[in-house]
């Protein structure tokens, strides 16, 4: 699974951001219930104190880029909750306009882009959003 020396990235779920730690000790026990292998982590700021990895609370990843990923993930769900959450306020206003359907956003982001914001989601998290369109 890991092996001593591996740097593992957590994705801590009690508190926003991400930490590196390293795999520092690999500790297998056999019972008559069978065999039973934990793994003890230190955090890069911490290289004298030992957390079993099962204590801490979080996602693991083993790559930078995996752990990017999975943040930049949680954001994008965030921010579309937002939006529909203001997207269902409107349709409960009567009289207004609706917004004009686009083939694909994604095509012409690059070229209406006026303004970016770093925003700070539910879970405590940071993410950088792009405002597109005109400002009132």
């Amino acid at each position: 699974m890991y092996s001593v020396g591996d740097i593992l990235w957590i994705v801590r779920n009690d508190r926003p951001g991400v930490m590196p730690y390293s795999v520092v000790e690999e500790v297998t026990k056999k019972t008559i219930s069978g065999i039973e292998t934990a793994f003890f982590v230190e955090s890069a700021g911490e290289s004298d104190r030992k957390i079993k990895l099962d204590n801490l609370n979080g996602e693991i990843y083993t790559s930078v880029e995996d752990a990017k990923s999975a943040l930049m993930q949680k954001a994008e769900q965030a921010i579309d909750k937002m939006l529909n959450k203001g997207l269902s306020l409107l349709d409960s206003v009567e009289n207004y306009p609706e917004e004009p359907e686009t083939q694909s956003p994604a095509e012409d982001i690059t070229k209406n882009i006026v303004q970016e914001e770093t925003v700070v989601l539910p879970d405590g998290s940071k993410a950088k959003v792009n405002i597109i369109g005109d400002l009132p």
